[in-house]
């Protein structure tokens, strides 16, 4: 099965971007690795910025696909358990991307990044927030940002650990 020529770009660009870094690597950099034209490229994508943008959307529904493909038979703890195990795995297996987004955090300043880190943020902050509701109650919630703020504080760190340690 042939793929899709935006997901050839965007895998292609991931590689790319991890190993030169985002602004160091050339779109014409790209079109040669993947023998295409530099038009062929704006084809694509109408910009560097844009692809950028479209490589962490990409990247980001690959890991939600994956998250769902967690049996929603097991209790909520395991549940999320698993789902955290989930994103680990996903992360250790996209090192590319991963390696990319921490070194090129300077890319934040592309106003879609922004959107797309403010829009993650929550996301993520609604499924810690979910799944505690449902393991310990109400009663936790005067307790919940400080909760989800350490949860994804050490999820980041864990991460970052094994992206750049061998």
């Amino acid at each position: 099965m042939k793929k899709d020529k935006r997901v050839e770009i965007i895998e292609k660009a991931i590689e790319m971007f991890a190993e030169k870094g985002f602004h160091a690597t050339t779109v014409q950099e790209i079109a040669t690795a993947l023998n295409i034209s530099k038009g062929g490229f704006y084809t694509y994508f109408p910009s560097k910025d844009e692809l950028i943008i479209e490589i962490f959307d990409y990247y980001s529904e690959k890991l939600r696909n994956s998250m769902q493909q967690v049996s929603t038979n097991l209790s909520p703890k395991k549940r999320m358990e698993e789902q955290l195990k989930v994103q680990i795995e996903n992360h250790i297996a996209h090192k590319p991307f991963m390696q990319m987004h921490f070194r090129e955090q300077n890319a934040s300043i592309i106003k879609g990044i922004q959107l797309f880190i403010r829009k993650n943020f929550f996301e993520m902050s609604k499924w810690y927030e979910s799944y505690f509701l449902e393991i310990y109650g109400p009663e936790i919630e005067p307790f919940l940002a400080d909760i989800i703020t350490i949860c994804e504080g050490m999820k980041q760190s864990f991460i970052r650990a094994l992206m750049f340690n061998d």
